[in-house]
């Protein structure tokens, strides 16, 4: 900005242009952001349903007399594969979990132990 005469004056068109592009870039980076932000947590959430439904299985097989077997899921881009193997008064699953993201596919190993009747 000038100063003419011990007044300032108006801002040049530059400086405006200027000022201009920096918001912009600025604006496109919070977009961006936030763009990010909403797929890592849909990303989050399948991770989170995989999870879950894992250890719903791992507490349905230990509800149940020792045994060994497979179970095979797969609903709404979610696949599990689970191996129960018993031994004595323990058993243990074996899961993975396998879900699509944006980035490919996504694989998950859980282990649970615990004792059946």
């Amino acid at each position: 900005m000038r100063i003419t005469h011990g007044f300032p004056a108006a801002f040049t068109f530059v400086e405006v242009l200027v000022a201009v592009v920096i918001l912009s870039v600025a604006l496109l980076s919070l977009a961006a952001s936030a763009s990010l932000a909403l797929r890592q947590t849909a990303d989050d959430d399948l991770t989170l349903r995989a999870a879950t439904k894992g250890q719903r299985y791992a507490e349905q097989t230990f509800a149940l007399p020792c045994r060994t077997g497979a179970i095979y899921d797969s609903t709404r881009g979610l696949r599990i594969a689970a191996s129960i193997t018993s031994s004595d008064a323990n058993t243990q699953v074996d899961l993975a979990s396998t879900n699509t993201t944006r980035y490919g596919r996504k694989t998950e190993l859980y282990t649970f132990i615990g004792g059946c009747y």
